[in-house]
């Protein structure tokens, strides 16, 4: 932040530089005209004087070109006094005292060749922090079309579990079930419509969200093999109640 803030500062003092260099060159300019316009004048007042002792011309038309030199002195007095002002303010930037032997040169007329558009585009990238900031947000909602595409893919997932579910700590039960097992559960979802992808985005989040739910095989395990088929015949219903597939195995008898 503090860097940021030293850069923009930076570009702050750059700019008011550039500023009072070129409103000084512009003063000068004024200057320079308000200069012509008062010789034009005065010459126009000696001329007309010339014509007034001749008698080619009324009193009255030498008053006008009198006032007119007095008000082309009254603007070159304005463009001097701007002319020092816009001194000053450059002084005061470039110099630590207010010395004013110092002269600017006028380049608004020499043409400079402008780079081309790509350099132009990467060098405003590189140096405009807020070029940059949008540069990031169309990168950035660029990457974002790209997923809501991949949304539209079919996507498939497998997982693989193996361990035991029992409350002793053995290969087989008493009944000679074994307590350790595997399962692999693959899941392809294939996108349908704007529905199906919401139901599935939705139904995804919730079995992320839920809790893992665990059912022991050592009750079943423990009856009686009629009693085990009746209670396994049971189970369909639990499961539709549960809202996220939960893979079921009936635990195989072990060989004897």
């Amino acid at each position: 932040m503090a860097h940021a803030k030293a850069e923009i500062a930076e570009r702050g003092l750059v700019s008011t530089v550039t500023e009072s260099y070129y409103a000084m060159v512009s003063a000068m300019r004024k200057y320079a005209n308000a200069q012509q316009s008062q010789q034009e004048a005065e010459h126009f007042l000696d001329i007309t004087r010339k014509q007034e002792r001749g008698g080619e011309v009324a009193h009255s038309d030498s008053v006008k070109a009198e006032i007119q030199f007095v008000q082309r002195q009254r603007d070159t007095s304005e463009s001097q006094l701007g002319l020092d002002k816009a001194r000053i303010g450059l002084a005061v930037l470039l110099f630590p005292d207010f010395r004013q032997d110092f002269t600017v040169v006028d380049d608004l007329d020499t043409p400079r060749p402008l780079p081309v558009f790509t350099a132009i585009q990467a060098l405003a990238g590189e140096k405009s922090p807020d070029i940059r900031a949008a540069q990031a947000a169309v990168e950035q909602q660029r990457w974002e079309i790209k997923s809501s595409r991949a949304a539209l893919l079919p996507t498939l997932s497998a997982d693989y579990f193996f361990g035991i579910n029992a409350n002793q700590f053995a290969l087989h039960n008493p009944e000679g079930y074994r307590n350790i097992g595997s399962v692999v559960q693959a899941q392809l979802n294939i996108p349908s419509g704007p529905g199906a992808r919401r139901a599935a985005a939705s139904n995804n989040r919730n079995c992320a969200s839920s809790r893992p739910r665990t059912i022991s095989a050592s009750p079943i395990a423990s009856s009686s093999p009629t009693s085990t088929r009746s209670t396994w015949r049971r189970l369909p219903p639990i499961r539709k109640s549960l809202p996220c597939a939960i893979p079921w195995t009936f635990p195989p008898r072990a060989s004897s």
